[in-house]
């Protein structure tokens, strides 16, 4: 789960 919720903070980083 926290892999997950990692990989999601990484992508909206991105985004950014």
């Amino acid at each position: 789960m926290d892999e997950i919720l990692f990989r999601l903070g990484n992508q909206l980083e991105a985004l950014q």
